[in-house]
């Protein structure tokens, strides 16, 4: 472990994390596996080996994940936590080059304006998304309270292993629970105990 841990940046991002997670798991340790093969799923476009690592791990976690504070539903949420910022760009920008390329001279100005706004759109929509929005493994259990205050402790905790995708709300980040409940998170509690996908971690 020790001796992969000193070749970070010695290879190329997808091997580091993808065989850091393989030793996490010969290890047994399935939250920092499960950190190390989801920063790896993020570094290619798909992996079959990361997947079929990534399902024996989370069977062993065997947690409940809250994933979202949008009541989206929890698989277009499993989809954006799947796809990450850098594939959402990549679609966005697809999107918004097809509508750009799309505009003919003949057209009338109002189309033309119609097909730009609508090219705009996607990106947009991921701009936002990547800058409200942060992900992460718990690596170690965080106490979850019932508001944006400590005042509001709850007694629970996000178990160690749990993959997140949540909302920054000043001091603390706000998810949904198992049950579809609002919580908060103290964000600097998940700074000490959480891997980060991404978002900003300060």
């Amino acid at each position: 472990m020790n001796q992969w841990q000193g070749v970070k940046g010695q290879v190329d991002g997808f091997t580091y994390w993808y065989n850091l997670g393989t030793l996490q798991t010969l290890r047994e340790n399935y939250p920092e596996a499960r950190f190390a093969l989801e920063k790896a799923r993020f570094l290619t476009l798909y992996s079959d080996a990361t997947e079929h690592q990534l399902r024996g791990v989370v069977a062993e976690l065997a947690v409940d994940t809250p994933s979202s504070s949008m009541t989206l539903g929890p698989h277009f949420t499993n989809a954006l936590v799947y796809l990450g910022p850098m594939k959402l760009w990549f679609v966005a920008v697809t999107l918004a080059l097809i509508f750009l390329f799309s505009i003919k001279k003949t057209v009338s100005k109002k189309i033309r304006s119609t097909f730009l706004a609508l090219g705009l759109i996607p990106l947009v929509l991921v701009g936002w998304f990547h800058l409200s929005s942060v992900a992460f493994v718990a690596l170690k259990p965080i106490e979850m309270h019932e508001g944006p205050s400590r005042v509001f402790a709850g007694g629970r905790s996000l178990p160690a292993g749990a993959r997140v995708l949540g909302w920054v709300d000043g001091d603390w980040i706000k998810i949904h629970d198992e049950s579809a409940q609002t919580v908060w998170l103290s964000r600097s509690e998940v700074v000490l105990k959480a891997g980060w996908l991404w978002g900003n971690s300060l």
